[in-house]
């Protein structure tokens, strides 16, 4: 972390007005838990290129992660009101409210990001994790199925659909599932616990 902040700083120092580097080391500050620092290099890359979209959208995010949520709505809509098509914004509104409980104001938000959007696995597996909190079971069915279709490794999307299809009793789908987000878990740490899950239902099917 430190290497990549020296590089950043190294970044910002050869070019002050290169808005990527200040929202790069803003990411690290946040990582190292030094949130004012971070706010102020995403401020300093918004002011940058204050007409860009992205820009806006990215500065939501780290309101998102710094849980300043009316901040990070009121970015997206900045975001989208220069640019009303960016996807990302309305998938990163989506997370907010997701965040924050309103699950239905979520998957509206999910609804026109697939829209604008349609082959993000990641806006699927999200819009689908809102609409569990519905107990809009087979919808949620349907948008995972649709994730793993877009991305057959996507380890996350596999245990999500593999902790419906266990909570809906059906444990010989959520083991096949679970034993795919083991195989594809993109570390460790993920993989002991996809594991975990396929040892827990192997057990209770052999009983």
């Amino acid at each position: 972390m430190q290497k990549a902040l020296a590089d950043a700083d190294k970044a910002i120092e050869i070019n002050p007005a290169y808005h990527l580097a200040y929202f790069s080391r803003g990411r690290i500050y946040n990582d190292l838990g030094k949130k004012a620092k971070a706010s102020a290099d995403f401020d300093k890359g918004v002011a940058l290129v204050a007409k860009s979209a992205s820009a806006h959208s990215a500065r939501a995010w780290l309101h998102t992660e710094q849980k300043e949520y009316d901040k990070a709505i009121a970015s997206y809509e900045r975001a989208l009101e220069i640019e009303p098509t960016l996807a990302e914004a309305y998938n990163g509104m989506g997370n907010v409210y997701q965040a924050q409980g309103e699950h239905e104001k979520a998957v509206e938000a999910y609804d026109k990001a697939i829209e604008l959007a349609p082959r993000s696995p990641y806006t699927f597996s999200a819009r689908a994790s809102s609409k569990v909190q519905l107990k809009q079971w087979a919808d949620a069915l349907g948008d995972l199925d649709r994730s793993l279709t877009l991305a057959p490794r996507f380890a996350s999307g596999y245990f999500a659909r593999g902790e419906l299809h266990y909570v809906r009793g059906d444990k010989e789908d959520a083991l096949a599932d679970y034993r795919s987000a083991a195989e594809y878990a993109p570390d460790e740490k993920y993989k002991k616990l996809a594991q975990k899950k396929v040892d827990s239902v192997q057990k209770e099917l052999a009983k």
